[in-house]
């Protein structure tokens, strides 16, 4: 089974992948291997920019995973998940994806970009699908810094003298909008 760190450098490849390939509005659909069924279920109901990343359980990424993956160009990431899942994998996921969605609402973002995706919903129609890029990307660094990079609707915190603060580069990289 992947670490995290591997599952997140593998969803930073597919995504720098697609890009290439001339994809647009990219959104990561995280299926749990014990589900398959389900999964195939959902990417015939979803469209073709919907990438599916494979786990052995959903909660096994964290919110740093999914959030690199926004920051890697995806407009979204959701959860296939399926109502008959167990119940202790709903409740986790549940209560992580209920944080991410608190931090979304407080950049002034979609909460909905982080979404649990329930299998079963897909008979009343299609989900909430978040097409808008959300214009963050990480780019290689030739300086020794990095500048943290906010949403326009929250440029009033460029004031402040922690967010203005410069953070070391890490491998080269950099957030930039």
């Amino acid at each position: 089974m992947p670490t995290p760190q591997e599952t997140q450098k593998f969803i930073e490849r597919t995504l720098a992948n697609y890009f290439k390939a001339g994809g647009v509005e990219p959104i990561i659909l995280v299926c749990s291997k014990p589900h398959e069924q389900y999964n195939m279920m959902a990417l015939q109901a979803l469209p073709e920019n919907v990438i599916p990343i494979e786990v052995e359980d959903l909660p096994s990424i964290g919110i740093d995973t999914w959030f690199a993956a926004l920051v890697n160009g995806a407009t979204q990431v959701m959860f296939a998940a399926s109502q008959r899942m167990p119940e202790t994998i709903i409740r986790v996921l549940t209560a992580e994806v209920a944080q991410a969605q608190t931090l979304l609402e407080q950049l002034s973002l979609n909460k909905s970009t982080i979404e649990i995706l329930y299998l079963e919903s897909l008979r009343q129609g299609p989900p909430e699908l978040i097409t808008q890029d959300l214009g963050l990307r990480l780019v290689t660094c030739r300086a020794i810094s990095v500048s943290v990079c906010l949403p326009h609707s929250m440029h009033w915190l460029s004031n402040t003298r922690s967010i203005r603060r410069s953070l070391p580069c890490q491998r080269g990289r950099r957030l930039v909008r």
